[in-house]
């Protein structure tokens, strides 16, 4: 290899120096756009990342199977119920009815009907919107009526809703309704505050649950699907925790 002189060492490191110089200055540069860009836009991002409309259109329920589905025991209101966790699961968006089962005027209706056997083990049905249906000026076009039989019945009352969104098959994908079954006392009470119109997510895991009342035998099992309609369709959730989304 050939040496180089001593001249040629020294022109060397002086360019090498000035490129050193070069890239901290671009290193500063960049540093004070990117601090700049904080204070110019910071509180334009803050205001979208916090608009409920903005949150609500990006979501869409979380679904991870579980591999290990193995039954537990919980008693509930001094009923042993059997739980087999299917997937773990988040779904957050609007509440667009919810039903109590805790109430007098539910107890009794269900007594007459013979639903109240399910009332002790999931204490609360949260009908939710999440997606497009989400948002206010979708929202507005839609009539929710949910009379405690367990079910959601819903109707549009605008017809541009449809004609945006494609059909009705489609609307139905982003409403889901949700029986909780609470984990324990604590998201009980979170979960008897849920009011119509708020805006939550809900976490837990899909279950199936299984329990005897004398001679008979109980059960709700959950759909895995977003997409199906009518009896069977409702997702059965073992709440963990409760978040209001602002």
């Amino acid at each position: 290899m050939q040496e180089i002189s001593e001249k040629q060492r020294r022109t060397r490191e002086k360019y090498a120096k000035k490129g050193s110089v070069s890239n901290k200055i671009l290193i500063y540069m960049l540093v004070f756009l990117f601090i700049s860009s904080i204070f110019v836009f910071g509180d334009r991002i803050t205001k979208a990342t916090n608009s409920t409309n903005d949150i609500m259109v990006m979501l869409s329920p979380i679904q991870e199977e579980l591999r290990n589905k193995t039954p537990f025991l919980k008693n509930i209101e001094g009923i042993n119920v059997i739980i087999t966790p299917l997937a773990k699961y988040m779904v957050a968006g609007r509440a667009v009815e919810t039903y109590d089962y805790s109430t007098s005027v539910a107890s009794f209706r269900n007594m007459i009907s013979g639903q109240d056997n399910y009332n002790e083990v999931a204490i609360k049905d949260v009908a939710i919107a999440y997606g497009p249906m989400a948002l206010e000026e979708n929202h507005n076009k839609m009539i929710y009526v949910m009379s405690g039989s367990r079910r959601i019945s819903y109707a549009v009352n605008d017809n541009s809703l449809i004609t945006e969104l494609g059909c009705l098959d489609v609307i139905k994908t982003y409403i889901t309704n949700n029986h909780l079954i609470a984990a324990n006392s604590d998201v009980e009470e979170l979960i008897n505050k849920i009011d119509k119109d708020d805006y939550v997510q809900i976490t837990g895991y899909l279950v199936n649950a299984t329990w005897e009342k004398g001679v008979y035998k109980f059960a709700l099992e959950s759909s895995l699907s977003r997409d199906d309609v009518g009896a069977g369709a409702c997702e059965i959730i073992y709440v963990e925790d409760v978040k209001w989304i602002k």
